[in-house]
């Protein structure tokens, strides 16, 4: 079914079939499972088959037609042309169009790192927001960051813990314990900061004396914690 759908619909067909024999599975598993309970072991294997069409159709969401990989690239230049003639608004407004027809993570964590350029955090944080599970390394670092820069400190600190898990990254965790401290969560600025010194060295004392640990800076737990840290 794949190779005829692609051939006649291209790429969207390809991913149209993997949906499609994704419901046709579960469909026929729960027939085998419920009404034909003889064949339960050709159920388990339908939904196993269901299981493997939907992975199939997610790993294909992201591709792009030939058609709209050369509207991307054209576009992205075009943008990238504007930026640097100092057209930043007519830049960011392509950018937008960009990713508004091509709702890609890739296309939407360029289209951020502009907005992060542009000094505009919240909106990199709201387009950012909703591909959260899809981004790469560097997207999930972005998102972090543009929450914590917008002020989102609770969903900074909940998007940096998930992030750290996945890639371990030093400037995840300095973002983490920046949103702790925000919210005056010691134990878990503490532990944050530990963290991120552990992986790259970081200034413990400079980190103290910023604005992020005003409320917390005096707090006597504070300061045992981090006795052997500064």
């Amino acid at each position: 079914m794949g190779i005829v759908m692609e051939w006649f619909f291209d790429k969207p067909g390809l991913r149209f079939s993997f949906f499609l024999s994704g419901i046709f599975a579960i469909i026929l598993c729960v027939i085998l499972l419920i009404v034909v309970s003889e064949f339960q072991l050709l159920g388990i294997f339908m939904l196993l088959f269901a299981f493997e069409s939907f992975r199939a159709w997610q790993a294909t969401k992201g591709q792009l037609t030939d058609e709209e990989h050369d509207y991307l690239i054209q576009e992205s230049e075009k943008a990238a042309d504007e930026w640097m003639k100092g057209q930043q608004d007519a830049a960011l407004a392509r950018l937008d169009a960009i990713s508004a027809r091509l709702p890609e993570p890739e296309v939407i964590e360029t289209y951020a790192r502009y907005l992060v350029l542009a000094n505009q955090p919240e909106k990199a944080f709201e387009k950012l927001r909703p591909f959260e599970k899809r981004l790469s390394a560097d997207g999930a670092r972005m998102l972090t960051r543009a929450a914590y820069e917008s002020g989102h400190y609770k969903e900074a600190l909940q998007i940096g813990k998930r992030a750290f898990l996945e890639y371990n990254n030093p400037e995840i965790a300095l973002l983490n314990t920046l949103s702790a401290a925000r919210l005056s969560d010691v134990n878990a600025a503490v532990n944050w900061l530990k963290c991120a010194q552990r992986l790259s060295n970081v200034d413990v004392e400079a980190i103290i004396a910023s604005d992020d640990f005003a409320s917390i800076r005096d707090n006597p737990a504070l300061k045992k914690a981090l006795a052997p840290v500064a």
